[in-house]
Order: C-alpha cells, then sequence, then structure tokens
C-alpha cells in the first residue's frame, strides 16, 4: 500500500450500537442496526455521508474505520462499494477511547508526526462543504499549536443537556485566517451533560456543544492517553510492540490478531471525550463551527426536528418517531450522549 507522503489521517469511529435508537430502527426495518448504517435521509447512509466527507481532506488509504465485532455484514448495504479505507474491528465495544486508540497504534509506527482527524460517525452535518472548510482549518493551526488538540464546537440551538460543553476561554491569535472559520478559542472547561438548568447559563454564555471532532498530531494524543488513561494505555503499547513485529516481519499477522482479542478482553470501558479531553483543557482549543449545523441523532425525535428544520421528509415513517406506533408512548429514554 502506497502512503501518501505528508497528507493527513482519518480516523472513523463506527462502532456503536445504538441503543435508544432500536425501537425507531426496528419498527422501521423489522430488525436491529446501528444507527451510523442507517440511511435516514435519501440513500445514503450516516456511515457513507462521514466518509465522502473524510474524502475531501483525507486519502482512502489513510482512513481507518473502527466497527464492533458483527458490523462487516452492514458495511456493503451502508456503503453502496465506497471503500472504508483500513478497517479495524474491535473484538468488543469497549467505548470511544479504544476506537481511537486502536488505529492509532498503527499510525504511531508509520508516522508518528502525522496530524489524525477523529470523526464520529453518527452525527448530521449540513452544509458539508462548509464543514470541510473547518477541518481543513484545524489542520493548518497545528502547524502552529502543535501540542494542542482541536475540537470542534458546534453553536447550540437550545439549551440540550444530554450532550457535553464546551466552556470557551479567550481567543488565540492565529497565523494563519479563513474567511468563513473564526479564530480558535482557549477551553476553560468541558462540562459533560450538565443538568437542563445549568445548559441554559451555559447557552446565554456562548459555550458550544462538544462534537468531539477532533484534531490532532498522533504523538499528542498518545502523550495525553498516558497522561489519563494509562492503563489502557500499557495495553495499546503492547499491541504497538506486535505491530511492529509484524511490520518488520519477525512474527506472523496471526500474532497481532490474537494480540488485538487480548486487550479487548482485558480492557475497561473508556470514553474519549468524558475521560480524555474533560481532562485535557489546557491542552485544547475549540473551533466554533460557524455557518454549520450539527445534530448527534441519538434519539428518534432529534432527528425528525432536525429534517424538519432544514425541510425534509425522512426515509422512515414520521409516526415511528414520535412514537405513535409505539401505542402513543415515547421510544427513547433520556441517556448519556453515546459517540460512537
Amino acid at each position: 500500500m502506497v502512503r501518501s507522503i505528508g497528507a493527513p489521517w482519518a480516523t472513523v469511529l463506527a462502532g456503536g450500537e445504538s441503543e435508544r435508537m432500536q425501537p425507531l430502527i426496528r419498527s422501521w426495518l423489522g430488525y436491529d442496526r446501528p444507527k451510523q448504517y442507517c440511511a435516514f435521509l435519501g440513500d445514503r447512509s450516516m456511515l457513507r455521508h462521514t466518509l465522502d466527507r473524510v474524502r475531501e481532506v483525507v486519502p482512502p488509504e489513510q482512513t481507518m474505520t473502527v466497527i464492533n465485532g458483527g458490523h462487516r455484514w452492514f458495511l456493503d448495504q451502508a456503503l453502496s462499494g465506497l471503500t472504508p479505507g483500513r478497517l479495524f474491528e474491535q473484538p468488543v465495544d469497549r467505548g470511544t477511547a479504544p476506537g481511537v486508540f486502536l488505529p492509532a497504534t498503527e499510525i504511531m509506527e508509520e508516522d508518528p508526526e502525522a496530524t489524525v482527524l477523529v470523526l464520529p460517525s453518527d452525527h448530521f452535518i449540513h452544509p458539508a462543504e462548509r464543514f470541510v472548510h473547518h477541518l481543513r482549518f484545524a489542520s493548518l493551526l497545528l502547524d502552529q499549536f502543535r501540542d494542542h488538540v482541536v475540537v470542534l464546537g458546534a453553536a447550540p440551538d437550545g439549551p440540550e443537556s444530554d450532550y457535553g460543553w464546551i466552556v470557551p476561554g479567550p481567543r488565540k491569535q492565529a497565523w494563519v485566517s479563513h474567511p468563513f472559520v473564526p479564530a480558535p478559542l482557549e477551553v476553560a472547561s468541558f462540562q459533560e451533560n450538565p443538568p437542563r438548568n445549568g445548559t441554559r447559563a451555559l447557552d446565554r454564555k456562548g459555550c458550544l456543544w462538544n462534537t468531539m471532532i477532533t484534531v490532532a498530531r498522533v504523538r499528542t494524543l498518545w502523550r495525553l492517553g498516558w497522561e489519563h488513561l494509562p492503563v489502557m494505555m500499557r495495553r495499546f503499547e503492547t499491541l504497538r510492540q506486535v505491530v511492529r513485529a509484524v511490520r518488520e516481519g519477525r512474527v506472523a499477522h496471526t500474532h497481532q490478531e490474537s494480540a488485538l482479542d487480548h486487550v479487548y478482553a482485558h480492557l475497561e470501558a473508556a470514553d474519549f471525550s468524558r475521560h480524555l479531553l474533560a481532562h485535557s483543557s489546557g491542552s485544547i482549543l475549540a473551533l466554533p463551527m460557524d455557518g454549520v449545523h450539527w445534530s448527534d441523532w441519538g434519539m428518534p425525535e432529534r432527528v425528525a426536528s432536525t429534517l424538519a428544520r432544514i425541510g425534509r421528509q425522512p426515509a422512515f415513517p414520521t409516526a415511528i418517531s414520535t412514537g405513535r406506533e409505539q401505542g402513543g408512548r415515547d421510544a427513547s429514554t433520556p441517556a448519556r450522549r453515546g459517540l460512537s
């Protein structure tokens, strides 16, 4: 495989099970299917939309898509022939932090100075073209702020307690500028799923929703992983040594598969946003996504309201999203945002 020297890498997280969305999806399709493999609008799945956006910035050979065991059979229909790049199949779901660091083990071996874009695959983003400008600008910022992590923040459209929030600090003076993208902000703190009465105050203060869309040098992510999740990182460091041995031809590739099973069998679940980003605010810049509508489609009502806002009809019967086909009962229950 020929690697594009100097080009960024992307990690696409597609490992969630979307439990809160399953009542809608089951009523619509007749079986359970993680939301990232569904086409709620038109004929492209959420994963396909994500990969299409990524291809504007990152070459396919440097795109790493992380799925869960049992998801592989969804891919052909969800991608309509598009390659997901390099595919990483987690033996079990251990949260978003392992999903980020599993492909990072190979990126560290191939290019430890690489810039990595981390994108969950279950987000609605519109318009795509303007979003891509923000991704590219975030990558350019790392030429100046080399040891920082850039997190894209969405402008809130209400006091949403189901999301994580970014409390911004002062604006940073950047060497580069863009007509569609504002200057980055320091991050004072992260507020993970605050109570609803607290989100109103955050909204009034000009805080941002935390999208978990992240741009950083892989070496920076590796360092922050060791600072905040050392037990997990010891296991991924062991896997990295096996990856190196396989690349050098010292052991067979089957050793890497065995090592991966062993890592995940003894791995505790960890959330990339809650357990790493939230504790690293001094190393993080927030980049507001001006002119971009973002939503984590974690609940049926959120999907329906987003599509109504942009004047589009969903691919599923609207009665399902209101719960009327569930005997009038809401098909979802309030819970923490699940980023896949």
